[in-house]
């Protein structure tokens, strides 16, 4: 795998925004979906795939914005299998939440702890998160976890973004993410499940705003 950052130095948060805003990324490919073409990418960093899905939508930003802030309703539109989705602590434009993702026998269940920020940038607006160390300041939450979830694996390294750009009269949706999933996945067999299934963030996000903006 090719490495961009020197395996001397552990990859960070910070590091990783700037390779990810950087010209690293390489095409993976496009695929036709339901929802229109959605073009793949990745950008391989020392020892993590960052990935990249991206479509163009002429569906309501606004509505975009909503439902992927609204982290309580995450599994209500993801056909990913979040068998949690809790919302720790929230402010103007900031939350941290936990996510729990039911894998199937005999992978383990993933955990994350994340802490998300939204607003405008100098291309849109986004919604950017980072992992944090949720049993540290969320023990009493943490201890129900653990509880409730005997054996699910934590994802301590987890980057990314939903972005919305704007392109003329229409709007490219961007959804990046750059995690290391731990366990006893092999990292090659967790990569090829990702690409495979990253387009399925775009097809869910523009069917739930297709749905909401019909009034179903």
């Amino acid at each position: 795998m090719l490495a961009l950052l020197p395996v001397a130095f552990a990859l960070t948060p910070d590091s990783v925004r700037a390779a990810m805003d950087g010209l690293g990324w390489q095409d993976v490919g496009e695929r036709q979906t339901e929802v229109g073409l959605v073009a793949v990418r990745h950008l391989p960093l020392d020892g993590i795939d960052c990935l990249e899905a991206s479509a163009s939508t002429t569906l309501d930003l606004e509505r975009m914005k909503t439902i992927v802030v609204d982290i309580r309703g995450n599994p209500e539109w993801s056909s990913a299998a979040l068998t949690q989705s809790q919302v720790l602590a929230e402010a103007e434009g900031t939350v941290d939440y936990l996510q729990v993702l039911d894998n199937p026998s005999p992978i383990s269940d993933r955990y994350w702890y994340l802490r998300g920020t939204w607003g405008p940038t100098g291309e849109g607006w986004a919604l950017s998160w980072e992992h944090f160390d949720g049993e540290a300041e969320y023990p009493k939450a943490h201890a129900e976890l653990r509880a409730s979830h005997q054996g699910a694996v934590p994802v301590t390294f987890n980057v990314g973004s939903w972005a919305f750009l704007p392109q003329g009269s229409a709007t490219v949706a961007r959804f990046r993410s750059c995690s290391d999933a731990g366990g006893n996945v092999p990292r090659w067999a967790g990569e090829a499940a990702a690409r495979r299934m990253l387009p399925n963030n775009i097809i869910d996000l523009f069917k739930a705003a297709g749905d909401a903006s019909s009034g179903r």
